[in-house]
């Protein structure tokens, strides 16, 4: 009967206010994120060194995390909704992401999820961190604490139009630690919608090892092509 019911009351729901596809924003079914159509056209993130992040290993620079996981290549479809996703959160979107980090196999490790933080001027500007967001949505998929008061952005920097060195330069000054945590002897998911050049995930990564974490999983919604940075 409480099966009945809530498929009643997901049609009644899905009438009223019916999902859309955080790619392309079609209605599409209530148990759906994204249309067919849109996953058709993902880039898949296949055939790269998951313990860099990068489709030629850099592995050889001693990244201070452990794994580096991304589910697509940021361009097309997947482009568009890590925009949207910037601008007006997206369930869809997040549950999407969610669903493909829990899996993963490596996520088995796991002991706790963190995210990539904002400065307090930039998240008054933009109303809410998406990449909290998606850190909040993995959290629940695979039941692990969600540590929301770890890392701080001290302060912002535009790094588009800096080269990889820039931005490695940038970031070293960027962000800190707040509030003494037990990560000792943890796993911890760090979440960020884009993995660039990694400058950002490896300086938080070292953070939360000095803060006690046995080691770092970072997962993104996308990574940017290699060939993009240095154009």
């Amino acid at each position: 009967m409480k099966t009945l019911n809530f498929k009643i009351y997901r049609f009644i729901l899905d009438l009223l206010f019916p999902s859309r596809c955080a790619l392309c924003d079609t209605v599409i079914s209530y148990d759906e994120c994204i249309c067919k159509d849109c996953i058709s056209k993902i880039e898949y993130h296949e055939n790269y060194c998951k313990q860099c992040g990068f489709s030629e290993c850099e592995c050889d620079n001693n990244p201070n995390y452990d794994l580096a996981l991304s589910l697509g290549i940021y361009d097309g479809v997947l482009k568009n909704g890590i925009l949207r996703l910037k601008t007006e959160m997206s369930g869809e979107m997040c549950r999407f992401f969610a669903d493909w980090v829990k899996a993963q196999k490596e996520i088995k490790a796991v002991d706790a999820v963190t995210f990539v933080p904002m400065t307090r001027q930039r998240l008054k500007v933009c109303g809410f961190n998406h990449s909290k967001a998606l850190a909040q949505y993995v959290s629940r998929a695979i039941k692990k604490p969600l540590i929301s008061d770890i890392l701080v952005k001290t302060n912002d920097y535009t790094h588009h139009k800096l080269s990889e060195i820039e931005r490695r330069e940038q970031v070293k000054n960027a962000y800190d630690t707040v509030n003494e945590k037990d990560l000792l002897g943890k796993t911890v998911l760090l979440i960020d919608d884009i993995m660039t050049t990694g400058a950002t995930l490896n300086k938080c990564a070292e953070l939360l090892k000095k803060s006690g974490a046995k080691s770092v999983i970072c997962a993104c919604v996308a990574k940017v092509d290699k060939k993009v940075i240095l154009s």
